[in-house]
């Protein structure tokens, strides 16, 4: 999975799961870099572990998924 892959998976995960926050799929398709992404995706973990642990292990899924085919 490229880096475009990347963003789209990791913003249609946010878009299903946090319609009411759209600015986490803003700031993913924003992102420029590698750094970037793992910079937005700070606020998205923080949420997921303390609020929303419903959907912590499918969203780390998604991201072994990303790092497995970009290797």
């Amino acid at each position: 999975m490229d880096f475009i892959e990347a963003q789209f998976s990791l913003g249609d995960f946010c878009l299903n799961h946090f319609p009411e926050n759209l600015q986490f799929a803003r700031s993913i398709q924003n992102a420029n870099s590698v750094a970037d992404l793992k910079t937005t995706l700070k606020p998205i973990l923080h949420l997921l572990y303390t609020e929303r642990n419903d959907l912590a292990e499918e969203f780390t899924l998604l991201l072994h998924r990303i790092n497995q085919t970009t290797e």
